[in-house]
């Protein structure tokens, strides 16, 4: 033994062995602390891990064998006492350094192929719909249960990075009737399906799933669970399990961690919040986002370290502050801050604090950041990717803002709300044609859908085809409560010129509780105001302008996000400038310092202050904004679209600047650009 550990020591076998183990240590501290900040998956780690560990031994035999000399490397053999001397040299921690680094090169190459390869890969990971659970509870008012129980399977499932999730509005509709499975899992582009029925019968609760995979047909797994109500987090938990075993998927220690941890252990409080969630996915008016918000309160007086019901109701309070509730943006501050603080990876959390950020303080740099690690923690929330989006564009950021959304869109392949924005950024960036083939594909998903028709109708407004549009409006009814396929319905008469038309469906709008839409509803009041000036009514104008103007006053207690802040001062400059009121301008110099800056939302103030020049009759100041807004891309407040040359010629607004001639050169159709 002791002739072997001094041959040992002689082909500095040791000596690798030490250099090799501080290396390998080096490399696993380094994968461990600067993978993730490259947003690197967690395999990649226990991949460098595993890879070092395997090639420990192969140093050792390399050692045992070679030698690095000055000729090179060569075998080592019996050697005479010279070559003995040479073998104790500098040489063999040489080869030891040498065999470290070409593992970690190793790895390293494998761990960024691989990467790739995954990166790129991301159709091929395995996909799921979670269908809404069938109601077969006796009381109908049970939905509620399974649409919450539905909700939080999928939730759960979609923090797996590796496993594709459908997001619930493109799975809402579908029941699992199983001849209609193959169908709907080609229309959400999914391989696998998971389907099922809830019973409750007071405190006990039967639940039958079971998961399908669409290439055979067969019933990869399937269970019905009978348990106390008092239980249900647990079956959650079995189920999402079950799924995760069944698609053999491999999970990372936060993520099985994440799946197995109840969100609350008070059954009363899930309860309520499961009430809160059904509300949360009704249409977004005010008593649905009171009642959420309600439920939700309930569920966090009842259980205070319920993280995930304080993250929900943060953004429930931000809708709330949008509607007009004055103190609901400091609410919704102290509860994302409650629930990082009960649960500091939370995704939810994260996204409840970014939203916050985003509409409640003007912050969209620190909402971003906040997006981001929320979308590391939820890989499979279209809702954050469509944040993530929205503040790309207000940057300005064009492509990045589309690319976000068209991941979205892989996740919640039929919202039709996600369907609408992609037609609208394509507006926004004036791509018209593609826009309009954008649109034609997403009414063949949602064909119904009021404001996807209202967005081609206003494709073709800006285009000046009103016949078009006319045609397509048609199909609408009169949808006062939805303000953005209401905007359309109206400058459509405006255009027209079927002044006493748009005053009738307007006055009508606003004779209506228009809570829900907030302060968008200062649109009507604008619109009312420029018709009645169009037909001749300068008295009745004036009125509607100052009664808008304070309307719009009592948002002003608000913190509201950067667009809606430049849109709620841009609207009071209208308002301003419609009802001639000359001594009070504090709008119009917001708006102006809004305008001259560079702003996500500048060229939508520089698009209200043309407006108001123009109202005023003030020729000089609008045409020195109009050549960049005819070929600048951005988010209108007034239009369906960036300016055109049509929108000027259709619009009353610009009615008093059309005896000059640089303004007929504008409305030309040559006077269209390229966007900037």
């Amino acid at each position: 033994m002791r002739r072997f550990v001094r041959e040992l020591k002689r082909r500095n076998v040791f000596r690798a062995a030490t250099i090799y183990t501080a290396a390998a240590w080096l490399l696993v501290q380094v994968a461990t602390q600067v993978f993730p900040f490259f947003d690197i998956p967690n395999w990649t780690v226990r991949l460098v891990v595993v890879a070092a560990l395997v090639g420990f031994p192969f140093v050792l035999v390399i050692s045992w064998f070679y030698e690095l000399t000055p000729q090179g490397l060569r075998r080592e053999y019996e050697p005479d006492e010279a070559l003995a001397a040479r073998a104790r040299g500098p040489h063999a921690f040489h080869l030891a350094l040498l065999s470290a680094a070409a593992v970690a090169l190793a790895v390293l190459i494998a761990v960024l192929l691989v990467s790739r390869r995954s990166t790129s890969g991301t159709s091929d990971a395995p996909s799921i719909a979670v269908l809404p659970l069938r109601n077969l509870s006796a009381d109908a008012e049970n939905a509620y249960f399974a649409e919450g129980l539905q909700d939080e399977i999928l939730t759960r499932l979609a923090r797996i990075g590796s496993l594709r999730v459908i997001s619930r509005a493109s799975v809402t509709g579908y029941t699992g009737v199983p001849a209609a499975l193959p169908k709907i899992a080609e229309e959400l582009g999914v391989d696998n399906i998971l389907e099922g029925s809830v019973q409750r019968r007071a405190d006990e609760v039967r639940i039958s799933v079971r998961l399908v995979v669409l290439r055979t047909g067969a019933n990869l797994w399937g269970e019905t669970f009978d348990r106390k109500l008092s239980d249900v987090f647990a079956v959650e938990s079995e189920i999402a399990a079950a799924v995760v075993e069944a698609l053999k998927l491999r999970l990372s220690g936060a993520e099985r961690q994440m799946l197995e941890t109840a969100p609350t252990k008070n059954a009363a409080a899930y309860d309520q919040y499961l009430h809160g969630l059904a509300y949360a996915n009704l249409p977004l008016e005010q008593e649905n986002t009171q009642r959420e918000a309600d439920y939700l309160s309930a569920a966090v007086a009842l259980d205070p370290a319920f993280a995930l019901a304080w993250a929900r109701l943060s953004r429930a309070h931000v809708v709330l502050a949008y509607q007009g509730a004055a103190d609901a943006c400091e609410r919704a501050g102290h509860e994302a801050a409650r629930a990082l603080q009960l649960q500091l990876s939370l995704g939810e959390a994260f996204q409840a604090q970014a939203t916050w950020l985003n509409y409640c303080k003007n912050d969209p740099a620190g909402a971003q950041a906040e997006f981001e690690r929320a979308q590391r923690a939820l890989p499979n929330n279209a809702d954050v990717l469509t944040s993530l989006s929205g503040i790309a564009s207000g940057r300005g950021q064009w492509d990045r803002a589309i690319e976000y959304l068209r991941q979205a869109l892989i996740l919640d392949p039929r919202n039709p709300k996600l369907l609408a924005d992609d037609v609208v950024i394509l507006l926004e960036t004036r791509r018209f044609d593609e826009a309009r083939a954008t649109a034609d594909r997403a009414l063949d998903v949602a064909p119904d859908d009021p404001y996807l028709i209202a967005l081609q109708a206003a494709l073709e407004q800006a285009a000046g085809r009103l016949d078009v549009a006319q045609r397509r409006l048609d199909q609408l009814s009169f949808l006062p409560q939805e303000v953005s396929v209401f905007d359309y319905q109206v400058l459509q008469r405006l255009y027209l010129r079927h002044y006493s038309e748009a005053i009738e469906v307007l006055e009508e709008a606003l004779a209506r509780d228009l809570k829900s839409i907030g302060m968008g509803a200062g649109d009507y009041w604008y619109l009312l105001g420029v018709t009645q000036r169009a037909a001749g009514d300068a008295s009745a104008a004036r009125h509607a302008f100052t009664a808008g103007r304070a309307y719009l006053e009592r948002f002003k207690s608000v913190a509201a996000p950067t667009d809606t802040a430049v849109y709620l001062e841009a609207m009071k400059c209208l308002m301003e400038a419609g009802a001639g009121d000359e001594a009070d301008q504090g709008a119009c110099h917001a708006t102006a310092v809004a305008a001259a800056g560079e702003g996500a939302f500048a060229s939508s103030a520089r698009e209200a202050l043309a407006s108001a020049a123009a109202l005023r009759g003030d020729t000089d100041g609008a045409l020195a904004l109009l050549p960049t807004l005819l070929r600048t891309s951005y988010y209108s407040f007034l239009y369906s679209a960036p300016l055109t040359p049509a929108l000027l010629r259709q619009d009353p607004v610009w009615d008093r600047l059309r005896s000059d001639r640089r303004f007929q050169s504008l409305a030309s159709e040559a006077s269209a650009e390229r966007p900037r």
